[in-house]
């Protein structure tokens, strides 16, 4: 099984998080799409805190910068153990440009809202349980694939509160 690392660029802004609607039909879910962060796979050589930001900006076509480290996770999906980045980016409001053709949408949709939303990817999951963590965020996460989803979460240090 092979290894790979992703990267995913969280923006958050106004209590809001930027979210992507990702086609996973090929996947045989029990929806056509879920609402993902943008992100993706780390090139070779590559920091990525720099994939972050441009897996952002490829995928929404908004600027991103200054990426901040969130935390990590780690999961098998079958065909990888994947290694998991994530980062707080900032970016500034602008006309979405979607660079991938699996992405039908983009939202920015309150923290709380998001925690419903019942299609959510399970790295969207990730990202909600470490906002919680950090103290960024103080909600609950209601969303029916958080059922008995806990992820495999990597912090670089202890966050004080």
């Amino acid at each position: 099984m092979k290894n790979v690392i992703l990267a995913y660029g969280v923006w958050i802004n106004d209590g809001r998080i930027f979210l992507l609607e990702r086609d996973v039909r090929e996947y045989n879910l029990p929806w056509p799409t879920v609402w993902e962060v943008p992100g993706g796979r780390v090139d070779w050589g590559e920091n990525p805190a720099d994939a972050a930001v441009r897996e952002f900006q490829e995928e929404t076509g908004l600027h991103a910068s200054n990426p901040r480290f969130l935390g990590m996770t780690r999961d098998d999906d079958g065909s990888a153990r994947r290694n998991i980045l994530y980062y707080l980016v900032d970016a500034k409001e602008g006309h979405v440009r979607l660079g991938d053709p699996e992405h039908r949408d983009w939202q920015m949709i309150s923290l709380d809202a998001a925690a419903r939303v019942e299609n959510l990817a399970f790295t969207t999951i990730a990202v909600l349980h470490l906002l919680r963590i950090w103290g960024i965020w103080d909600g609950e996460i209601r969303s029916r694939r958080d059922d008995g989803y806990v992820p495999d979460i990597f912090l670089p240090h202890k966050p004080r509160h």
